[in-house]
């Protein structure tokens, strides 16, 4: 179920994490329940203080820090090198693999610059690199003030081939319902843009 950004309403997170995995009540493992960040570090260590079992996923999307922070403005706050810091010491308290999601947006962040630099970011990280895993998503089109593009398949393959050749673990994400509107994202868009207002 999606939520936003679940460390900006770190509260009420971890209350529903307390409610989740409270032996009493739903009795979930931690294990089985994932946190997807944009990259807030507080809400990264308060997980690796008091959920660290729960698994997490890094929204990053760019690895050069001038345009994440164009197209992800929170980068001005938490840059990527910050963010690893937190992963890293996520990892090493765990010991549980981080995924880093990377929406493919054609001609935006799908050039083989962008999959060299990722590897190499990924790479960076040395004796935690082998617990990165990237997850690649195909962008599904959507109403926008900024009207991205789904990356063309040649460009999702050879970005693929790439992070393959490096020796970076990653896995391409299947998408469904992308015709008729009712993929990731899409529903909501939908919903948002034929509400009538209040």
């Amino acid at each position: 179920m999606g939520m936003g950004e679940p460390f900006a309403n770190e509260n009420n997170l971890f209350e529903a994490l307390h409610t989740l995995t409270n032996p009493d009540l739903f009795a979930l493992s931690p294990s089985r329940l994932s946190i997807s960040t944009v990259g807030l570090i507080p809400g990264i260590e308060r997980l690796i203080r008091e959920y660290p079992q729960v698994n997490l996923t890094y929204s990053l999307h760019s690895p050069f820090d001038a345009q994440r922070s164009q197209i992800m403005p929170v980068n001005q706050t938490y840059p990527i090198a910050a963010v690893f810091t937190a992963l890293n010491e996520y990892i090493e308290a765990t010991k549980n693999r981080v995924f880093i999601a990377y929406t493919l947006l054609k001609d935006v962040n799908d050039s083989p610059e962008h999959a060299q630099a990722l590897a190499d970011l990924i790479r960076a990280q040395k004796d935690t690199a082998y617990l990165y895993h990237v997850n690649l998503i195909r962008y599904n089109p959507c109403p926008s003030e900024i009207p991205f593009e789904r990356a063309e398949p040649a460009k999702v393959k050879a970005f693929q081939a790439t992070l393959d050749r490096l020796g970076v673990q990653n896995t391409l994400r299947q998408d469904f319902g992308v015709d008729i509107d009712a993929a990731c994202g899409q529903l909501y868009a939908t919903y948002s843009r034929h509400k009538p207002l209040a």
